[in-house]
């Protein structure tokens, strides 16, 4: 009996418990850099930035009449999937991208681009968000 009591007060405790995960509504940051691979937080999702396919952002001290866009390539893995490489854009469509029950979206790309500073490939860090749906 004691036995029984002590697996229903565990089993309580961790419904309660809050998610590590993302959840609905709750997404979970992950930043990445270039050929670097992540787990996310709380899942076996696997993400890697491949490369980045084009950077034509206004750098930040220019006025621009188009604010540009960067295009990357974002690899994503399941236990048991496939590898599936998506191509995701600051600005432009598609910003996002599904895989199993979880959403994927561009947050932002670093550095920013400085006029007259060409960056290099190695300092590239992306900002992903990562949602459970």
């Amino acid at each position: 009996m004691k036995r029984s009591w002590l697996a229903v007060a565990a089993a309580a405790a961790q419904a309660c418990s809050p998610a590590t995960g993302p959840v609905p509504g709750r997404p979970v940051d992950v930043e990445l850099s270039l050929h670097e691979t992540e787990v996310v937080p709380g899942t076996a999702l696997a993400l890697t930035l491949d490369r980045v396919v084009g950077d034509s952002r206004c750098p930040v001290e220019v006025m621009c009449v188009w604010a540009g866009n960067a295009e990357v390539q974002v690899s994503a893995t399941l236990p048991g999937n496939a590898l599936e490489a998506h191509r995701l854009n600051s600005f432009l469509d598609p910003r996002v991208f599904e895989v199993g029950g979880y959403r994927v979206t561009f947050r932002r790309l670093f550095p920013e681009p400085r006029e007259g500073a060409p960056i290099d490939s190695a300092d590239y860090r992306l900002d992903l968000s990562v949602e459970g749906f």
